[in-house]
């Protein structure tokens, strides 16, 4: 029997949040005792699968996996797991350092349940500013290059049919989520939709993935998933690529630019600060036309910083 809805939580090494996360899980249970819960470790090295698997155990509406080690490490492997396994018209991710509010569960089925597009965006309490949403879609995708908006895969709400059908799965790493925000967004014909009530509860986890000390892995794995934009872009739509080729290389001088400062504004020591910049730069260096007309002060620092001009 389908399921109302899912909720997909990818971990690893995440012993100290598992017994908030089943707290909160358990209390969205009691809500409504038709929404599957699906955890999905990630090659966990710590003792956070066997805690979350025996306080599941006897809860039929509570699914544990694990990840296959040969797909790779990053919560978009755990999140491709949960998709294919999950039970459900609808589905939503949540990152295990994350709550979801129970007292509004009822309101989400009720959305859903009304809703006809591919995906909507749910309300997030959180002290970033990088859930700011803006309207775009394949005719209006120089958006996405050209403004500052929520590429997070979380806090959202998806048709698990629109994602199968598409193809939309998460590649390996971190920052996985660009990638795959920028296809749902590319695919879609219909409106995104916007659930105005508090769901979503993003907590300041400063040792996750992301908000840890920069690394490589971290200037990489960003740097990857623009090109990865590129080259999708150039082998599905070309003409589009074209028209828009002005607008994604106005992004990479953007995050170059943004990659400078935080490496120059980091607590690195001088040299250390100095073999990042040169990674950075040699990553981005055939990336960025050097012909480019300066009109910010990003295209100015990455003209002076990356061709010396």
């Amino acid at each position: 029997m389908q399921k109302d809805f899912s909720i997909i939580i990818p971990f690893y090494n995440a012993n100290k949040f598992v017994k908030l996360s089943l707290e909160n899980t358990l209390e969205i249970s009691k809500k409504n005792s038709n929404i599957e819960i699906i955890y999905v470790n990630n090659n966990s090295k710590d003792s956070s699968y066997s805690k979350i698997k025996n306080k599941i155990k006897n809860l039929k509406n509570f699914k544990i996996y694990n990840t296959n080690k040969k797909k790779g490490m990053g919560p978009g492997i755990a999140r491709n797991l949960g998709i294919k396994k999950s039970n459900s018209k609808f589905l939503t991710f949540l990152d295990i350092d994350d709550s979801i509010e129970p007292k509004n569960i009822g309101k989400l089925i009720k959305y859903c349940k009304k809703f006809k597009g591919n995906f909507f965006l749910i309300k997030t309490k959180s002290n970033r500013n990088d859930f700011k949403n803006i309207s775009y879609n394949k005719k209006n995708i120089k958006n996405f290059f050209r403004q500052s908006n929520n590429m997070h895969a979380i806090a959202k709400v998806y048709k698990k049919k629109y994602l199968v059908n598409y193809k939309l799965f998460f590649s390996k790493g971190i920052f996985e989520d660009i990638f795959f925000t920028f296809k749902c967004h590319f695919y879609n014909k219909k409106k995104v939709g916007f659930l105005k009530k508090v769901l979503y509860e993003k907590k300041e986890n400063f040792s996750s993935i992301t908000l840890s000390k920069k690394t490589f892995k971290h200037i990489y794995f960003k740097f990857i998933a623009f090109k990865s934009i590129e080259s999708f872009l150039k082998k599905n739509d070309i003409k589009l690529f074209n028209k828009i080729y002005k607008d994604i290389q106005y992004r990479f001088r953007g995050e170059f630019s943004n990659e400078y400062n935080e490496i120059i504004k980091s607590k690195f020591n001088k040299s250390e600060k100095e073999i990042f910049v040169n990674y950075l730069k040699k990553l981005y260096k055939n990336s960025i036309d050097k012909k480019f007309k300066v009109i910010t002060l990003k295209d100015k620092i990455t003209k002076k910083k990356l061709f010396n001009v």
